[in-house]
């Protein structure tokens, strides 16, 4: 049989239709071929056209054509081949364009945006500046010279007159302010202030010495007569004198005038602090009066005492306690009220009547578990029976002697087993239709209406199909590119299939072959030729080449831009001239190229250049520094130099090779002790640094002899203070005398909290007796003292509210406001009235219970901790056991009787389900057939995975009046909705329509044929 002709639909440019997902359409003017992707014009893309590229000839490269707007004209910008390659070449762009950035390959093929020549942005970097080969200013720097200056890091770069500098370094006019002048040969001052003063030997003071701020003192400090004053806190190691004992950070316990302190006067409260020591060595702290009697007393869980002996407390008849521990038995002849817990370790015989629990914990009971009652009426329950609130789980039998009613069928889990619910027949991967005789692959399965497949594939096992249709359509229903691409045609082979597919990345129709044209023929772009088999077309006049190989010449008419190295023999100016690369020219004089600098004096005076010596003239540096010089010599790529005799930051210059450089530029010193470079040295580079250091810190004196009084307005440390401190010393040691400190001076309440609980090893202060000795003592020694030891302690009365712990209690009534707890057995001989919970460990018998939280009808379950309760989803009334729910039965269900299910969803768990029936039918009502149209599909669903849980169903679509073959759809209310049709496997295909019933597909051999198939795409 003669293949079927394929017609693409075809008409002018002018008259293109909105072209469907995969629908080719050709313009017999244009000669362009266009494809569409989502039925709009905007969708129609064209796979194929000459004038968009430029055929190679036999002497030139090929090209592709940008061609400009249709509206402008036909030209267009054509990237082209060189006529001769040694091999293919591949040319990688940059991911993001970079701005300021040039194009640059890397020889490999890989292109990049450089923008390391600094030239862009507006911005020149500083190490592309030749400072050293810059022409020397030639005299001494004056008022009006002009210096760079970047006003703040990242601020503007601007112009400032050098007078300016001079100004901002020595203060101008008003004289220059130095945080610090280190004096290395001042010896005798009549008068010396200072910010601060660091005197490297001793410091003799015959008048008054008057210290605003902070005096560090490394050895001794003697004052010879009229004492110190001292406003501020007078820090040392040791104090002798009236502060004998002071050392760093301590204050002896035998200094405090603990009997000369005023009494609190009233009784200890909550809120009162005391001092502590938080264990041996440990920091002394503050902690209030509540914690110490918590501590004594063991706080809110109760103490324990070996004994108590209450004088006051004979027999009682009534016990009123927040918490009872009793650890023998305990009866009760009446009736106990506890307000609280019971805890009983040996278990609890109730006698009298019912007893009413507002709950019941039932500790050998496991959560979820339905309980039952056992022999002797135990509760007790099986991990065979089991309710989770919504699903009631049974191992076992199940044996309904009545009709089981649900809303769907399950033969086993979802994916893998027949499911049948009141629309859907689900299950495993791979359903079989086998009509008779089953097993040998005969009958047949017709469909009576259309046939749609909403799968991945469909698969037709004949050799030839004949298709009557002239218009292809391949990827129906795709959404967008996305889901169109990969469309197209693919033809098998054993060395490799061949396709032509549609790409969505770049709207491409992408051929896996080569596509060989004519002879004669040629490429073409908007019907221009971009490319024959020899030749660019002439449109073609732009090119992104990077690379052009050898040039015998090059003329450049405009600016070139060269991101690389130039390699030549010399350099040269318009004028033939040589351009020198190295060395220091002067700016007018044209003294000769400097090739050394000489430094002479102590400060920058003048600057003369003489038969290639730089001769700089360094005087008048200020009397009240110190300056320091230090040479450097570099190692290869070192950066970080120290300077020994340290500086103040801002009075350093550093010269490299005799050339000053510039601070904030060319280096950095910030630190007072380093400088760093901006660019590394290189290696044998010298390095001179000229700092100039203040006064500084007092930071050694070796003696302090002081003839009057010392006002020391700081913190003052100092190694020993050696004599007396007579008269007053306000601050903190106000009203400290000989040996002793008052209470007063100690500040309690800014100390530092205990942070916890006292422990036994905290420590406390005691005055051992009136006038004693003041001493220190543990916590621990405290607690034995209030409460007598071990011996025990004596009360005439004792009222407790968190202690009561006894071996034995015998009561006609006790009432319990917490919790008691019964270590051996609680017998109670009336009845037990528990507000709160009841716990036995070792059993609770009981003529009958009541719990009055559990509802009548529902049946009794364990909860997670034992406790008796029920749920409202799970009932029973003598005859019928009620699941509102789930159940779930792991072994048999024999039912002898119809089988109902009224729910939305019968699940059947099994691996393979038999149905003896030989007719199954869907959507009957109440066993009745419709009497209205329910507008719900009807099918069989089968559940899958492919990458995610999907749905494939074959249903009659009611809406369409078909049936549906989807291999992927998802369902709401009863309604298919198909997003990709499944493939269906047959051996031939009949269709019975307008045309009359004939065959469609057949096979023949190994040929597969359509057949009375026409497929035309029509004109447009």
């Amino acid at each position: 049989m003669p293949a079927p002709i394929l017609k693409f639909k075809r008409g002018n440019l002018v008259d293109l239709p909105n072209l469907q997902a995969g629908e080719p359409g050709f313009t017999v003017d244009k000669f362009d071929l266009f494809v569409g992707v989502n039925s709009t014009s905007n969708g129609n893309k064209i796979v194929g056209s000459a004038r968009y590229w430029t055929r190679e000839t036999t002497t030139a490269g090929s090209g592709v054509n940008l061609v400009e707007g249709t509206n402008n004209g036909t030209n267009a910008i054509t990237i082209k081949s060189p006529a001769s390659l040694a091999d293919n070449q591949t040319y990688i762009f940059p991911g993001a364009p970079t701005s300021g950035g040039f194009l640059r390959s890397d020889g490999s093929g890989n292109l990049t945006w450089d923008t390391g020549s600094g030239f862009n942005g507006g911005s020149f970097p500083l190490s592309a500046l030749d400072i050293d080969g810059g022409t020397d200013i030639g005299a001494a720097i004056v008022d009006a010279d002009e210096f760079i200056v970047d006003d703040g890091g990242g601020g503007t770069n601007r112009k400032v007159d050098a007078s300016r500098i001079k100004d901002y370094v020595l203060g101008g006019g008003q004289g220059a302010n130095f945080s610090a002048i280190n004096v290395s040969g001042i010896t005798t001052a009549t008068f010396l202030k200072s910010t601060t003063a660091v005197i490297g030997a001793g410091l003799t003071v015959t008048g008054a010495l008057d210290v605003d701020s902070t005096s560090n003192f490394a050895n001794t400090v003697t004052i010879a007569s009229g004492g110190a004053n001292v406003t501020g806190t007078v820090s040392a190691t040791q104090f002798t004198g009236s502060g004998a004992g002071l050392t760093g950070g301590t204050t002896p316990i035998s200094t405090l005038d603990i009997d000369g302190g005023t009494d609190i006067g009233a009784d200890l409260t909550d809120g009162d602090l005391l001092v502590v020591d938080d264990g041996a060595g440990g920091t002394n702290r503050k902690t209030a009066m509540s914690r110490v009697k918590n501590y004594v007393l063991g706080g809110g869980q109760g103490a324990t005492f070996a004994a108590v002996n209450v004088t006051g407390i004979a027999t009682l008849g009534f016990v009123d306690s927040t918490q009872l521990k009793v650890s023998g038995v305990s009866t009760f002849t009446g009736t106990v009220d506890i307000n609280g817990a019971i805890d009983a370790d040996g278990g609890a015989n109730i006698a009298g009547g019912e007893t009413t629990l507002s709950s019941a914990t039932v500790s050998d009971l496991t959560d979820n578990r339905v309980v039952i009652a056992g022999t002797g009426g135990a509760l007790e329950d099986s991990g065979n029976l089991t309710f989770n609130g919504s699903q009631l789980g049974i191992t076992g039998t199940v044996n309904a002697s009545s009709t089981v009613t649900a809303s769907a069928f399950h033969t086993g889990a979802e994916g893998s087993a027949i499911r049948v619910t009141s629309d859907t027949i689900s299950g495993p991967a791979t359903i079989t239709l086998d009509p008779a005789g089953v097993g040998d692959n005969t009958g047949k399965v017709v469909i009576a209406g259309d046939f749609q497949v909403d799968g991945t594939t469909t698969t037709v096992n004949s050799t030839t199909m004949t298709v009557d249709d002239k218009n292809l359509e391949l990827g129906t229903g795709a959404a967008n590119d996305a889901a169109a691409d990969g469309g197209g045609l693919t033809i098998v082979s054993g060395e490799g299939n061949k396709t032509f597919n549609f790409e969505a990345t770049g709207d491409n129709l992408g051929s896996s072959e080569n596509l060989n044209i004519a002879s004669g023929k040629v490429y073409k772009v908007n019907n221009v030729e971009t490319l024959s088999a020899t030749t660019l077309g002439a449109n073609v006049v732009n090119s992104s080449l990077t690379n052009v190989g050898t040039l015998t010449g090059l003329s450049v008419n405009g600016t070139a831009s060269v991101t690389g190295q130039i390699t030549a023999g010399d350099l040269r100016n318009s004028d033939d001239g040589l351009i020198p690369l190295v060395g220091v020219q002067t700016a007018s004089g044209h003294s000769g190229l400097v090739t050394a600098f000489k430094f002479r004096g102590s400060g920058l005076d003048d600057f003369i250049i003489s038969n290639g010596v730089a001769d700089v003239i360094l005087t008048g540096v200020a009397a009240t520094t110190y300056t320091s010089r230090q040479t450097h010599t570099a190692t290869q790529g070192q950066t970080i130099f120290t300077v020994s005799a340290g500086y103040s930051e801002g009075f350093i210059d550093v010269y490299q090779n005799g050339v000053r450089i510039i601070n904030g530029t060319d280096y950095a010193a910030e630190n007072g002790s380093t400088f760093v470079l901006t660019d590394a040295a290189t290696v044998g580079d010298e390095f001179e640094s000229v700092a100039w250091k203040t006064l500084g810190n007092v930071a050694t004196l070796q003696n302090l002899n002081v003839v009057d009084n010392l006002t020391v307005t700081g913190v003052t440390t100092s190694g020993t203070f050696v004599g007396d401190i007579t008269g007053d010393i306000t601050g903190s040691l106000a009203n400290a005398t000989v040996n002793t400190l008052p209470i007063t001076v100690i500040d309690i309440d800014g100390a530092t909290d205990i942070g916890g609980a006292i422990a036994d090893a905290d420590l406390f202060i005691v005055d051992d007796g009136a006038g004693g000795t003041n001493r220190k003592t543990a916590a621990s020694r405290v607690k034995d003292y209030v409460l007598g030891g071990g011996q025990g302690a004596n009360f005439s009365a004792i009222s407790v509210s968190g202690i009561a712990t006894a071996t034995f209690l015998k009561a006609t009534t006790a009432t319990v406001g917490a919790g008691l707890t019964v270590t051996g057995a609680l017998d109670v001989d009336g009845g037990a009235n528990i507000a709160s919970g009841l716990t036995v460990t070792g059993g609770l018998t009981a003529n009958s219970a009541a719990v009055s939280d559990l509802t009548d009808g529902r049946v009794v379950l364990a909860g997670s901790g034992g406790e008796l309760e029920d749920h409202s989803n799970l009932t029973f009334d003598g005859g019928t056991l009620t699941v509102t729910g789930a159940s779930v039965i792991t072994s048999n269900v024999t039912i002898g009787g119809d089988l109902t299910v009224n729910g939305t969803t019968s699940q059947i768990n099994t691996v393979n389900m038999t149905i003896e029936d030989t007719l199954m039918e869907l959507q009957k009502v109440d066993g009745n057939n419709l009497s209205s149209d329910t507008n719900k599909d009807v099918g069989m669903v089968m559940n899958y995975y492919s990458g995610s849980a999907k749905k494939a169903a074959f249903y009659w679509d009611d809406s369409a009046a078909r049936f549906v073959l989807a291999g992927e759809a998802s369902e709401t209310t009863g309604v298919m909705t198909p997003s990709a049709y499944g493939g269906l496997e047959i051996g031939s295909l009949y269709v019975n329509d307008c045309a009359g019933q004939s065959q469609v597909i057949s096979c023949s051999g190994t040929t597969r044929s359509l057949e009375n198939i026409t497929l035309d795409g029509g004109s447009f």
